[in-house]
């Protein structure tokens, strides 16, 4: 029929008038004999779009008499019927599925979907309603056999007809349409169910896709990193992988506050509700491979920490630690007595190699943050990455950060003493700087020697 709604304008303009007045007479009996089967209920298994598709063949004779109303009527059919040709278009899509990638159904559902299939196949004398609701049934069990297989399996992406067509029946129930019994069986917490069900079979899919792809790349998190050479892989393994693990804690949630209820022996989709989704889905997110990935990148910064705090030890001379150059100054010391302990160590210090080091060490805890902010709702928290040592190299920077501000603070408070004309702007600016960064604290006023501060604020006053 679809070629002969563009072929037949063609042959109207191309051929001499009324040649092709005998065929056109003859299509247009039999797509009448279609329309008026499917509004007689005599075609069980029509959907929307054949439905469409006659429409458009009744439209290329709409000036024949009768023919309006019946596209008029058909239309009416398919707003009335939306639920049940919704529910079709469904199950046509679902069965086209191989059997080997649709899944084995949980033992309770075992032979349900085949009962509904054989009731609705004999049920000639039901009414719409009625049949309706067995082919929402239909429908659904075989929406939670495909979610069913791609949770386990992970390995075939979701088809845009199946989503379009699945989201359309969820608007159709949200809107409630159809019989009493209808609108009782499907309720919010369902439609909710069907949607998180297909959002978490979606994000599973993706995430596996990554994985294999990453795992095809080497024998272990090292060689395949060193084969992700621009890291684009592991980078969306990680987004995946976390987006997989707040979506698997989010059905467990859902899962825990759906409360039991007994059904007995009646067969109602319902029962799928109770499945849980999460227990699936978390073998897919506990893969080694992913974890192994995880805890090998976690090693790989406590590396990178322990080596940027090293260097920055090495450019204070460990000064800047708490047993440093302030460990023998007495609290009630004046400025000039601390100066004698001070100057010595700070005056010697290569400012150049401490602001490297600092910027370093900087740049690698923001990476590690990032990383844990990426992985939140990974279950790594407790790594010692997260626990101690991302803790201990922020303490370490906050140090480095008021030792490198004392250095510039001595060195320009011995300038200004010595009163020598050239310097005095530049001793005041670098002490106002370093103020500046203590009152907005950039840098930690508890962890700079007081004395030092009172110095600086008397000479800027």
């Amino acid at each position: 029929m679809s070629k002969l709604i563009q072929l037949l304008p063609v042959l109207r303009k191309e051929m001499r008038t009324g040649s092709t007045e005998s065929f056109e007479k003859l299509y247009l009996k039999k797509v009448i004999l279609l329309a008026k089967g499917i509004l007689n209920n005599e075609r069980p298994d029509v959907t929307l779009g054949f439905i469409r598709l006659v429409e458009s063949c009744l439209a290329l004779s709409k000036d024949t008499s009768g023919v309006l109303q019946l596209m008029q009527k058909l239309d009416s059919y398919c707003k009335s019927s939306a639920s049940t040709l919704a529910a079709r278009e469904v199950i046509i899509i679902l069965k086209t599925f191989p059997p080997d990638r649709q899944g084995d159904l949980p033992s309770e559902l075992q032979n349900t979907l085949q009962n509904l299939i054989d009731t609705t196949a004999q049920a000639k004398d039901f009414d719409i309603d009625k049949a309706a609701l067995l082919l929402f049934d239909n429908a659904m069990f075989w929406s939670f056999r495909y979610i069913h297989s791609l949770i386990q399996a992970a390995r075939i992406s979701m088809p845009e007809r199946l989503l379009e067509n699945i989201s359309k029946l969820l608007a159709i129930l949200e809107k409630r349409v159809g019989s009493q019994e209808l609108r009782r069986v499907w309720t919010e917490q369902f439609v909710q169910w069907m949607q998180e069900s297909i959002e978490l079979a979606g994000i599973l899919a993706e995430y596996s896709k990554v994985l294999e792809e990453f795992e095809s790349k080497g024998r272990d998190p090292q060689q395949r990193e060193a084969a992700d050479t621009d890291g684009k892989v592991l980078n969306q393994l990680l987004r995946t992988g976390n987006s997989a693990v707040a979506a698997v804690n989010k059905a467990a949630a859902f899962k825990q506050h759906v409360a039991a209820e007994e059904y007995g022996n009646n067969v109602s989709p319902l029962h799928i509700m109770y499945y849980d989704w999460s227990g699936a889905g978390r073998q897919q997110v506990e893969n080694p491979v992913f974890l192994d990935t995880l805890l090998y990148r976690c090693s790989c910064y406590i590396r990178m920490l322990e080596q940027a705090q090293a260097k920055l030890n090495k450019a204070t001379n460990g000064l800047h630690l708490v047993d440093g150059w302030k460990s023998g100054v007495d609290a009630s010391s004046s400025y000039d007595e601390c100066m004698k302990i001070a100057q010595p160590e700070l005056t010697s210090t290569d400012g150049v190699a401490v602001e490297s080091a600092l910027n370093g060490l900087a740049e690698v805890i923001k990476a590690a943050k990032g990383f844990r902010n990426r992985i939140k709702d990974c279950d790594c928290k407790t790594h010692d990455l997260f626990v101690n040592q991302l803790p201990m190299s922020f303490k370490s920077l906050e140090s480095g950060k008021a030792f490198k501000t004392e250095v510039l603070l001595v060195l320009a408070i011995q300038q200004v003493q010595l009163q020598d004309p050239s310097t005095q702007k530049w001793a005041r600016d670098v002490i106002r700087a370093q103020l500046g960064d203590v009152a907005g604290n950039v840098v930690s006023e508890e962890s700079i020697l007081p004395q030092i501060l009172e110095k600086a604020r008397q000479i800027i006053g």
